[in-house]
């Protein structure tokens, strides 16, 4: 994944690569979560990334939180009574049942 958003990006410092820029980023913020959940001050006090790097990752960030509202929309995940059941046949973390059992 750092490939993809060192693609994105396209940006370069004096002597790194824009993969390299981009793990520098990654490490700096804790992930693409934390990149893409940032602001666009805090990201722009990141070397490489300037206001129009930070508000192309903002627009991202509200692309993909749009694209999730949408799917979530689309498909409830426990919209049935057999949805919820198979959910809750899950065998949850130290075997016990998701419901408590």
């Amino acid at each position: 994944m750092p490939e993809l958003l060192a693609l994105f990006l396209n940006t370069r410092r004096p002597g790194m690569t824009s993969a390299d820029v981009t793990r520098d980023l990654l490490v700096r913020f804790e992930s693409i979560r934390g990149v893409l959940s940032t602001t666009a001050t805090e990201l722009r006090r990141f070397g490489g990334i300037g206001p129009a790097k930070a508000a192309l990752l903002r627009a991202a960030s509200e692309l993909c939180q749009r694209s999730l509202a949408e799917k979530t929309r689309e498909r409830p995940l426990l919209d049935a009574p057999r949805r919820r059941d198979r959910f809750r046949a899950v065998p949850c973390i130290r075997g016990k049942s998701c419901d408590g059992r």
